[in-house]
């Protein structure tokens, strides 16, 4: 499969799933990015601090933060 770079709307609505209580699966289901991915953000996210619960902390510096890392 080929590398697709997701959008910056994608990657928040992955992130804002989870921190909702979502699993994986049900978020790649959901988002149609495939589990790997949405783990990988999601990884991210939590070496950043975030913690299911914290959809408070979901901003557009982090969400832009969690995307320079992953897509580096």
């Amino acid at each position: 499969m080929a590398y697709r770079e997701l959008s910056m709307t994608v990657i928040r609505e992955v992130l804002r799933r989870w921190l909702l209580g979502g699993s994986l699966r049900a978020i790649s289901a959901q988002t149609g990015v495939d589990r790997k991915t949405v783990r990988r953000y999601i990884a991210v996210a939590q070496a950043r601090g975030l913690a299911v619960g914290d959809q408070g902390m979901l901003n557009d510096d982090t969400v832009f933060a969690v995307a320079k890392r992953v897509q580096v």
